[in-house]
């Protein structure tokens, strides 16, 4: 009798596990404070709530919440009205699921702006766009992202089709930021993040419903070991945008920019703006080691270190094709690449060395610190030197040349080395 009790009571134990279902999300919670949202499910937008008025989410908790059927916000749908404003303060999301886009939280197209403040957002993963956030407000006051942890997000698609049409086909292992959106990253540290297409922390998508009204700014964060299977090991962007007083390490991309890549097809009007970084040890199996530019308009790298980045093919530190570049005031050390250890300059590109400027270390097959490509325009102004760079199977050891070249006064060449020339 006593072993027939217990089988009946395993046997009641077991069936009620089989039977138990995932909870549905909530609509419309205009303040969730101190509470924990953990398998909340559903076939639509939204694994745990959707919102389409303004909200505050405040010490919480989301974790293992699914938006299925291809819904977008895995924990948080967000679909306000633009001046409807989302707070999300000293929040937790983890291996929260979107069969769309938004792993944790997804902002519609013309909803007010997301404030997150505080919190980690890890482990969550999307379908498409953004690991774990899609960012799509059409407000003309900024969302914003302060002081946030971001490890460990994925996207799982690799379709990338055009990144130049309404379809948003791919990107952002951790951030998507696209129609037209207008975000401030500050503070904030992303790691360990994976797009299986571009953009292996954030991504930055132009299309013909925003026409480059988008916009981001990044400062004072930290990217580290993110990855993207084809452009961008950190950041990836197809507009303009700026990022400054940041660290870049040991990011990867599958083909061009191991830290940044930046492409876009109409000149902005303040350009791409890289201020005060440290850009180290990253690698792209490509192009453009640290940085790739393919930008239409300028882009300005000042004070700052590019160092120990790696390209399989051209420009080891930066890779600068199309654009109208300046590199002011900056170190560029221990890069390599086969063509242009430290930069690598291309047809029709413009590329300035600005004063004070230091190449040093750097390696190639061919140009150990610079090579300009054919109908490069190159300029090197004064006060720049040129040491211990080497080119190990020909010439130019410091910089090897095929295109315009004006170069300044008191230049310091200085134990650079080449096989020849």
């Amino acid at each position: 009798m006593k072993k027939r009790r217990l089988l009946t009571a395993i046997l009641i134990s077991s069936t009620f596990a089989i039977t138990a279902e995932a909870q549905t999300h909530e609509i419309n919670v205009a303040e969730v404070i101190n509470k924990t949202y953990n398998g909340y499910e559903t076939n639509s937008d939204g694994g745990a709530i959707t919102n389409s008025i303004a909200s505050t989410i405040k010490d919480s908790i989301f974790t293992n919440n699914k938006a299925l059927n291809y819904g977008a916000g895995g924990a948080i749908d967000i679909n306000t009205s633009s001046d409807a404003v989302t707070e999300v303060i000293n929040s937790t999301f983890d291996n929260n699921y979107s069969s769309y886009s938004g792993g944790a939280i997804c902002q519609r197209r013309y909803s007010g702006p997301l404030n997150i403040t505080g919190g980690s957002y890890t482990n969550n993963s999307a379908a498409y766009e953004g690991g774990a956030l899609w960012l799509g407000n059409k407000s003309s006051i900024a969302s914003s992202i302060d002081n946030v942890l971001f490890e460990g997000n994925s996207t799982e698609s690799t379709n990338w089709a055009d990144r130049f049409t309404t379809t948003d086909d791919g990107g952002g292992g951790a951030i998507f930021i696209g129609s037209a959106a207008n975000v401030q990253i500050s503070n904030s540290t992303f790691n360990k993040n994976i797009s299986n297409t571009v953009g292996g922390a954030v991504a930055l998508r132009n299309d013909s419903i925003n026409d480059g009204r988008n916009s981001l700014s990044i400062s004072n964060s930290e990217f580290s070991g993110n990855q993207a299977a084809i452009d961008g090991g950190a950041v990836a962007s197809f507009i303009d945008f700026s990022l400054s007083n940041s660290t870049i390490s040991d990011n990867t991309a599958g083909r061009n920019g191991g830290a940044i890549y930046i492409h876009t097809k109409s000149e902005g009007a303040n350009g791409s703006n890289f201020d005060n970084l440290v850009i180290s040890g990253n690698t792209a199996d490509n192009q453009g080691g640290g940085i790739y530019s393919t930008a239409i308009g300028n882009v300005t790298v000042n004070n700052s270190t590019i160092d120990g980045n790696s390209a399989v093919n051209q420009g080891g530190g930066i890779f600068n094709t199309v654009s109208t570049m300046h590199v002011n005031n900056s170190i560029i050390s221990n890069n390599t690449a086969e063509y242009g250890g430290g930069i690598f300059n291309n047809t029709g590109a413009e590329l300035t060395i600005g004063e004070n400027t230091l190449f040093t270390g750097n390696q190639a097959g061919r140009g150990g610190a610079l090579y300009n490509y054919a109908d490069g325009i190159l300029t090197v102004e004064d006060n720049i030197i040129f040491s211990n760079n080497a080119a190990t199977k020909a010439a130019g050891g410091a910089i090897q040349n095929f295109g315009s070249a004006k170069l300044g006064n008191n230049l310091v060449f200085e134990n650079n080395k080449a096989v020849w020339g």
